[in-house]
């Protein structure tokens, strides 16, 4: 099985994936097919939803503005700005990599990008987020939790973030919000 080639980067993941076993089963082969087209790295839109709501796993996502289409630049000025686009996805695509192929990880969590505007109604119903100035934000959903991560972006703050998550260290926004609810309230 293939996985597209604009979305990987072979120095993390292999461009293809071998069914693993000799034992053929239907369940099996649509399990490996799931999983096997996916990237290390996957984008997070309509058409994949699915996929993340489905895994059991928690899903890390990294939400910015994400552009993968890559444009013959010629003389406009908004193609230009378009390859600007491109190849900062790939800069913070390539840093969420590094972390998402630590191997105590990659049977842990999925990993996503998301792109910011799309998603804006998503990160609106997060409480404590002014989500007119980001311009890029990782969460961690986990169930009917999820946990927004405060550093400013970096390999090394994802990967203590995640470190963090996986130890139980964080506290979920909804758990934030509730616990300053009754703070409010107990002061009457």
């Amino acid at each position: 099985m293939f996985k597209p080639p604009q979305r990987i980067n072979e120095k993390y993941e292999k461009p293809k994936s071998r069914y693993p076993s000799k034992i053929l089963s239907a369940k099996a082969i649509r399990k490996f097919a799931e999983e096997a087209q996916i990237p290390l790295v996957a984008e997070r839109n309509d058409k994949t939803e699915t996929y993340f709501s489905r895994s059991r796993k928690p899903v890390v996502t990294t939400f910015f503005d994400v552009e993968f289409t890559r444009a013959d630049v010629g003389t406009d000025p908004t193609l230009h700005q378009n390859q600007g686009k491109v190849k900062l996805t790939n800069y913070y695509l390539n840093r969420i990599r590094r972390v998402a192929s630590r191997p105590e990880l990659k049977s842990k969590l999925l990993f996503a990008v998301a792109d910011l505007q799309r998603n804006m109604w998503k990160l609106r119903q997060i409480e404590g987020i002014d989500v007119d100035d980001i311009k890029i934000i990782t969460t961690i959903e986990s169930g009917e939790n999820t946990y927004v991560m405060a550093d400013d972006f970096s390999v090394e703050t994802i990967g203590s973030f995640v470190t963090e998550f996986l130890d139980g260290k964080l506290v979920a926004a909804n758990e934030i919000v509730a616990d300053s609810y009754l703070d409010d309230h107990d002061e009457m």
